[in-house]
């Protein structure tokens, strides 16, 4: 019964990595999409967009070195 346990708590670790990436990307695309949508074309909005994509790109690359260090 323990090594059942183990073995599900391993795999819940396991899933939880790879998907933490991912899904955190995902969100981060919505909020962008949410927020292209919202702003329309008018310049002080565009530059909050410009801001979240750097926002993105920082996220993504954390996203990333946090996966491979614990991988």
């Amino acid at each position: 019964m323990a090594v059942v346990l183990v073995v599900v708590v391993a795999v819940v670790a396991m899933v939880r990595v790879i998907l933490k990436p991912i899904v955190d990307w995902l969100s981060v695309l919505f909020h962008l999409c949410y927020l292209s949508r919202q702003t329309g074309y008018k310049t002080y909005e565009a530059k909050e967009i410009e801001i979240s994509w750097q926002e993105t790109v920082n996220i993504w690359r954390a996203s990333l070195k946090n996966c491979t260090m614990s991988c």
